[in-house]
């Protein structure tokens, strides 16, 4: 069934051409506004003794993809630039300068610079390496507070840092164990998704039915009590016939590489030997009785 160029979804490379609907761009207006809650608020020493307010990267990124969406915003490094690599005695000082670029699915971007330091580590390369990634932070969490409060810039305010300062932080959640993500388990509303596609589309990347099928036997119980089995319509008996062939090649394989892996020392001094050898000492010898 053909879509219409309404339903059809952007390709990746409009990315920065898709408009927000009103609505979308009001919501999201709103949620910038809001102010972060003493729970997003970490502090560390400054000079002097001072202590001083930040967010933690991973906290921005996550407030980033709730916000607008996993695929609705991106950052680039535009620029990045190593100003200075000093040795004293065994330990090296790198300081390095970086360009970070975040832009909307809708073309607004904002820009901003991001230092990182090392300071005291022997190794001139992970002094190198740190500088660098804690640059590329830096300017991300400067370029993501441009939008607004919600993305860090309400830390630049001493009213709001005083009247946070008051406030007790909210206990944060315990871990699930059952929510911790495991190998071999697959969401089941994504393997469906992907089955439903692959049902519509022969040439559609699915990796394949019987992959699909094998990942959805993988998928967590705890999530899925029942076993999710789309409907394929006339598609199924076909997909159950290349799980079935695809699982009886596999065992052969397993198989003939067992029988393969198992040999008897003379087995291995056989292997070892020249064809030519191997067979002048398979003739054996004639004896004639003396006259």
């Amino acid at each position: 069934k053909e879509m219409s160029s309404e339903q059809r979804p952007p390709a990746a490379s409009s990315f920065g051409r898709v408009t927000f609907t009103p609505e979308e761009q009001a919501a999201v207006q709103s949620a910038l506004e809001q102010k972060l809650g003493p729970e997003y608020i970490s502090q560390r020493s400054g000079a002097g003794g001072q202590k001083l307010a930040y967010v933690e990267g991973h906290k921005l990124i996550q407030l980033a993809n709730e916000t607008f969406g996993f695929n609705g915003w991106s950052h680039s490094v535009t620029h990045q630039s190593i100003d200075f690599i000093d040795q004293i005695g065994e330990k090296f000082y790198v300081g390095v300068s970086t360009f970070v670029r975040v832009q909307l699915k809708d073309g607004t971007f904002h820009e901003d610079i991001g230092y990182g330091v090392s300071e005291g580590m022997r190794s001139k390369a992970l002094s190198i390496e740190k500088a660098r990634k804690e640059g590329v932070t830096d300017g991300l969490k400067r370029a993501l507070r441009s939008f607004g409060n919600l993305l860090g810039n309400c830390i630049s305010n001493k009213d709001y840092l005083r009247f946070i300062q008051r406030q007790p932080k909210a206990t944060m959640p315990p871990i699930d164990g059952r929510s911790l993500k495991h190998i071999g388990e697959v969401s089941p509303a994504v393997l469906k998704v992907r089955m439903q596609r692959c049902s519509q589309s022969a040439n559609s990347p699915c990796g394949g039915p019987s992959a699909l099928l094998r990942a959805m036997a993988l998928a967590d119980d705890r999530h899925s009590p029942s076993p999710v089995t789309p409907d394929l319509g006339p598609r199924s008996e076909s997909l159950s016939k290349a799980q079935s062939t695809s699982d009886d090649l596999a065992s052969k394989i397993v198989n003939t590489n067992s029988e393969r892996s198992i040999a008897t020392p003379a087995q291995e001094r056989n292997a070892t030997t020249t064809p030519c050898l191997r067979g002048r000492q398979s003739a054996p010898a004639k004896l004639h009785p003396r006259p």
